[in-house]
């Protein structure tokens, strides 16, 4: 990991809850740069989707202002979020 340090980040979703009465059920989608620490929150959605995924993998990569645009390595787990469509755009934009 050491050799990679400089390019390597990671990604998870959680979800959320906002309150007692409501029974809608948010996930959040966070990236984290592993070197500088700095987390962005790549979207909230109440229903994800393969396309919501691709596109918040468009706007991550984005060569002008996506949190990912120096990024090689992107970390993540085996969520089914994280489908070849979105492997493939954040791939794409690196």
């Amino acid at each position: 990991m050491k050799s990679h340090w400089e390019t390597l980040s990671a990604c998870d979703s959680s979800a959320w809850k906002p309150g007692r009465i409501r029974m809608v059920r948010y996930m959040v989608l966070f990236v984290i740069e592993l070197k500088s620490r700095a987390v962005e929150i790549a979207g909230i959605a109440v229903d994800p989707g393969e396309e919501w995924m691709k596109q918040v993998a468009r706007n991550l990569t984005d060569p002008v202002d996506g949190f990912l645009r120096g990024a090689k390595y992107l970390i993540h787990d085996r969520d089914p979020l994280f489908s070849k469509a979105f492997i493939a755009d954040s791939e794409s934009g690196a």
